[in-house]
C-alpha cells in the first residue's frame, strides 16, 4: 500500500483441483479513515496467456466497529 492509500492487489485464481485459472491485477484505495475499501479490476490473464475481460468492481465496508486492532476510547 502507498502512503497516499491506493495499492494494487495481485489476485491468482486456482481450480478446484489446485491448477492456475488465471491472474489478476486490483487497484484500490483505502477511503472513509480506513472503513471502505474501493477497486477495479484492471487486468486478467487466463493462465494459458490470453487476457481476459475485466469487468468488475469491489466496495467493502466494515461491518463491525473497533474489531481487530482498534482500541475503543474510554471515558
Amino acid at each position: 500500500m502507498n502512503p497516499d492509500c491506493t495499492g494494487t492487489l495481485n489476485v491468482n485464481v486456482y481450480t478446484r483441483s489446485g491448477t492456475l485459472f488465471s491472474t489478476s491485477v486490483l487497484a484500490f484505495v483505502i477511503v472513509d479513515n480506513g472503513r471502505e475499501v474501493e477497486g477495479i479490476f484492471t487486468s486478467q490473464t487466463l493462465a494459458n496467456g490470453t487476457n481476459g475481460p475485466t469487468v468488475a468492481t469491489l466496495n467493502a465496508k466494515r461491518q463491525f466497529p473497533n474489531s481487530g486492532s482498534e482500541q475503543q476510547d474510554e471515558d
